[in-house]
């Protein structure tokens, strides 16, 4: 009886493993870039609602009318879609980008904007190894 139990379980939850890669959003993340480095490494990941969609863009500031703590770092990235016909499913879209942080610096804003500048999202990503 358990053992039926256990499989049934395991049925269920069979489809649900499979269809979870899919969809995963492993967040982005900020490391220094090897030892005794003054650049750090920033991963940047976001989900789009089309595959249509790609990084056009990632800059070093604030976008206009955004505020930043003096110990974090702003990157501004723009998303932008290309035309034609695209799949209407989450894409992952993920770019990578060394930024030079100052000592007081423990902390990457990423802002996700569009390319007329309106706001799409907001992260906030410790630098690690600091």
């Amino acid at each position: 009886m358990r053992r039926i139990s256990l499989l049934a379980l395991l049925l269920c939850l069979l489809p649900a493993a499979a269809n979870a890669g899919t969809y995963f959003y492993g967040g982005s993340s900020a490391g220094l870039f090897g030892r005794r480095s003054a650049m750090a490494q920033v991963d940047a990941v976001y989900v789009a609602p089309s595959s249509c969609h790609y990084f056009a863009s990632m800059r070093q500031v604030a976008p206009r009318g955004s505020s930043v703590p003096d110990h974090a770092l702003p990157l501004t990235i723009v998303v932008a879609a290309r035309p034609g016909p695209c799949i209407s499913r989450p894409t992952r879209l993920r770019g990578i980008q060394m930024v030079h942080p100052d000592l007081n610096t423990n902390l990457v804003r990423i802002f996700f904007v569009s390319p007329a500048g309106k706001h799409l999202k907001t992260e906030q990503v410790a630098i690690a190894g600091l």
